[in-house]
């Protein structure tokens, strides 16, 4: 494991190292500290990593110009402003924790690290939901359905309730995992999500959810989603 920490304060950095010493199950083959958003740039151009624990603010330079979407490590960010999140979420960043850090939310950022290395998907825990000035975050895992609502996405929960998220549902589907799919033009579900199909009848196919849930499946995806091991009923 190749852990690189960005922290422009000292003792911040130093437990940061601490913790991630406390945390992780395996030994670490590297970890290194920059204090500086250029030692950070440097490092990430001549290192690879796996893992990045980065603050958002620099001596006063946002740490945002130091996430990359398409890189192959992950990013956690750490600050103190919540309402930069959002924004992080938007870039691609893992998960987000807000200071001051604890030990069990740090021990929690990295199971789910862990637990997604494991995974040939390069995902985010949360999704960011952005509505009306105020942003919540769902955990992926929380995310029951997407329904499309016209030029916005309905965020329905398991754990009940929806939230209306800014973006339309193709902007949405982007920042989620591999495994969300289109499987109606105005629905978007994880795949592990579908327990079952059901054909109506009369060209309409339905997917039954863990949750209970019901949503209408189109003819491609319900051929597509037969393929994969699942239960079937008729009409």
């Amino acid at each position: 494991m190749r852990i690189l920490i960005v922290e422009d304060v000292v003792l911040v950095a130093e437990r940061i190292a601490y913790l991630v010493k406390q945390t992780f199950p395996e030994p670490i083959a590297r970890l290194d500290v920059a204090l500086t958003y250029d030692q950070a740039a440097q490092s990430l151009a001549e290192r690879p990593y796996d893992l990045v624990f980065l603050d958002l603010n620099l001596h006063g330079r946002e740490g945002f110009g130091l996430i990359d979407p398409a890189a192959s490590y992950r990013t956690v960010v750490i600050t103190a402003h919540d309402g930069e999140a959002a924004r992080a979420f938007d870039l691609g960043v893992f998960d987000f924790i807000r200071k001051p850090i604890t030990e069990q939310r740090f021990a929690l950022a990295v199971t789910r690290f862990l637990r997604a290395a494991q995974s040939p998907n390069r995902a985010v825990a949360y999704l960011a939901v952005k509505s009306r000035g105020r942003v919540d975050m769902v955990a992926v895992t929380d995310i029951d359905y997407i329904k499309a609502a016209k030029n916005h996405a309905e965020i329905v929960r398991r754990s009940g309730g929806s939230l209306l998220h800014e973006y339309n549902i193709q902007r949405v589907q982007a920042l989620l995992p591999d495994d969300f799919l289109r499987v109606h033009r105005s629905y978007l579900v994880a795949r592990g999500a579908i327990t079952r199909l059901v054909n109506r009848g009369g060209g309409r196919y339905q997917a039954v959810l863990v949750s209970g849930s019901t949503i209408p499946v189109n003819r491609v995806s319900y051929r597509a989603l037969q393929q994969r091991p699942a239960n079937e009923d008729g009409p």
